[in-house]
């Protein structure tokens, strides 16, 4: 990571052109549009260090935050690995892996907001649909009806509306 490499804008300066392209291309992001624009701000980063009391203050709290960062992501990483053995060992693992680009991450997503429950929506889509925000919605004004104005379900699961959309855009490519 960039800030435990090159902690203060006087490390950054000290290091020289060379180590910051290797250090942009060991990321990959030597070759992206921002790469240029990067090179620049590491060339002029002592116009934005502040006095020397103040630079060394930042660099422990950002070095802390660092470290704090690593820990939360060895924790996500052991979150997801338990997410995937109990999403391996439940019943309907086959169904919601099977959907097209569900994948790894939206199937016991999708599991876990759906549910397994089979007769919850009483064998019908629709319910799904209602309860998922994703069921049109037509305008109606007293005896008026109006087919051509429809609108999206504001009172629903928007955790269950997001997992679904996040299903549907990854299943576009995936399914005929």
């Amino acid at each position: 990571m960039f800030l435990q490499r090159f902690p203060t804008p006087e490390s950054v300066a000290q290091a020289g052109k060379r180590q910051w392209q290797k250090f942009l291309y060991s990321r990959r992001l030597r070759g992206s549009d921002q790469g240029a624009r990067r090179m620049e701000v590491f060339a002029r980063v002592r116009e934005f260090a502040g006095t020397p009391p103040t630079v060394k203050a930042k660099s422990l709290l950002a070095l802390s935050l660092v470290q704090m960062l690593f820990a939360v992501e060895k924790q996500l990483g052991l979150y997801r690995q338990r997410i995937e053995e109990l999403f391996a060992r439940h019943p309907d693992h086959d169904l919601f892996n099977s959907l097209p680009g569900a994948g790894p991450k939206i199937a016991p997503r999708l599991l876990s907001e759906i549910g397994d429950d089979r007769q919850r929506f009483g064998g019908q889509p629709q319910n799904l649909q209602c309860l998922a925000g994703t069921a049109p919605v037509n305008k109606r004004s007293g005896k008026q009806r109006q087919y051509w104005h429809v609108h999206q379900r504001w009172a629903c699961d928007k955790h269950l509306r997001h997992a679904i959309h996040l299903f549907s855009e990854q299943s576009l490519s995936r399914c005929v």
